[in-house]
């Protein structure tokens, strides 16, 4: 592998340790669940807003209607947020105007990892703080 290659997965291999680290302490939010389950998927702030609404939401289906309420938007707004939302697969089109949240799936299989050692974990990554004993 090329030295850009390695860089370029070292600094994704960080950027899922932060992320699970912030979902693990409860401090993560829909920015953070969509890195680790969507990278190639980039929502507007305000799509992520439409999603962590309809993620909360108590009764679904939702429509425009509900969150242009929810979110003092316009209708037509709201119903760009959540079409845009379907389309990059974080919400799911019941059918016209009625959407709910998308399940948690990966969009494509993780690859094997080809190892010549065996693995080293490091236990201050998943712990909260504390280290445990060895």
């Amino acid at each position: 592998m090329k030295r850009q290659e390695l860089a370029e997965l070292e600094g994704q291999r960080e950027q899922a340790r932060r992320v699970v680290r912030n979902l693990a302490l409860g401090q993560g939010g829909p920015q953070d669940f969509q890195l680790l389950f969507f990278p190639e998927a980039k929502l507007t702030p305000g799509e992520v807003e439409a999603v962590d609404q309809v993620r909360t939401a108590k009764v679904l289906p939702v429509d425009r209607d509900w969150l242009a309420k929810r979110l003092d938007i316009s209708k037509d707004a709201a119903a760009i947020r959540l079409a845009r939302a379907a389309a990059k697969g974080f919400l799911v089109r019941e059918k016209r105007g009625l959407y709910r949240p998308a399940p948690v799936n990966t969009p494509r299989p993780v690859p094997p990892v080809e190892m010549d050692e065996e693995p080293t974990f490091d236990v201050t990554d998943v712990s909260l703080g504390e280290e445990a004993p060895v």
